[in-house]
């Protein structure tokens, strides 16, 4: 149907639909670009949290449902106490609250 034969309300409906899904897109551009100008550690960094030691492959974000802020979530293969890859080739992910100590990546 063409803009100009449609109604008043079906204009409203079809602009609104379009604010909607303009705004959703917006919004993750920009949470993600706070995310990413916030985190704490780079690809290469070596985390360790209350569970196991992380040596950061990839990053992704997301929202915290606990404070509604964007953040970033470091995955990578976790690393034994002497700071070697496991046998098993586990991996893993650490959210930023629990990060006890962080060091650059070699």
């Amino acid at each position: 149907m063409n803009y100009d034969n449609m109604t008043d309300q079906e204009k409203y409906v079809k602009d609104l639909l379009k604010l909607k899904v303009n705004f959703a897109s917006d919004k993750q551009q920009l949470s993600k670009k706070y995310a990413f100008s916030n985190k704490v550690a780079d690809v290469g960094f070596v985390l360790e949290d209350h569970i196991k030691i992380l040596e950061v492959t990839k990053i992704q974000w997301r929202y915290n449902p606990e404070n509604t802020l964007p953040e970033c979530v470091y995955f990578g293969n976790i690393l034994t106490k002497k700071g070697l890859p496991r046998k098993d080739n586990k991996t893993g992910l650490v959210y930023p609250e629990n990060i006890k100590c962080m060091q650059e990546g070699k």
